[in-house]
């Protein structure tokens, strides 16, 4: 869980050709953890927590968000939902990634808090 008051998060947006310079990355703030419906309507479904060491992210991508562990939050059902590539989170990842994520600072969301979700 992040412990400090505010809440950074990297909004990655699927859908940008690996050509495209301008890939849809915003930096968001929050006064607290934002909550499972905010992830969940972000990603457009159901979340999946990747945790990721800061060894294998680009440091460009993170330069402003220096930390030891980061939190990619995606669409748990990208795959069956036909969802587009997204191209700046597999290259934080090294993996395919489909539909927008957010890449959190830290271990978070806390899985105590959310828990599992109801199908």
């Amino acid at each position: 869980m992040v412990s400090s008051s505010m809440v950074k998060a990297l909004m990655l947006e699927a859908g940008s050709e690996l050509d495209d310079e301008k890939y849809k990355v915003k930096v968001l703030t929050w006064n607290k953890a934002p909550s499972l419906e905010e992830m969940q309507e972000y990603v457009g479904g159901y979340i999946q927590v990747i945790y990721i060491a800061s060894e294998h992210i680009a440091d460009d991508i993170t330069k402003d968000m220096p930390h030891e562990v980061y939190s990619l939050v995606v669409n748990k059902e990208g795959s069956l939902l036909n969802l587009k590539e997204n191209i700046p989170a597999r290259m934080i990842t090294g993996m395919p990634i489909l539909g927008n994520a957010m890449l959190f600072i830290g271990e978070f969301p806390d899985e105590d808090e959310y828990g599992e979700e109801e199908s």
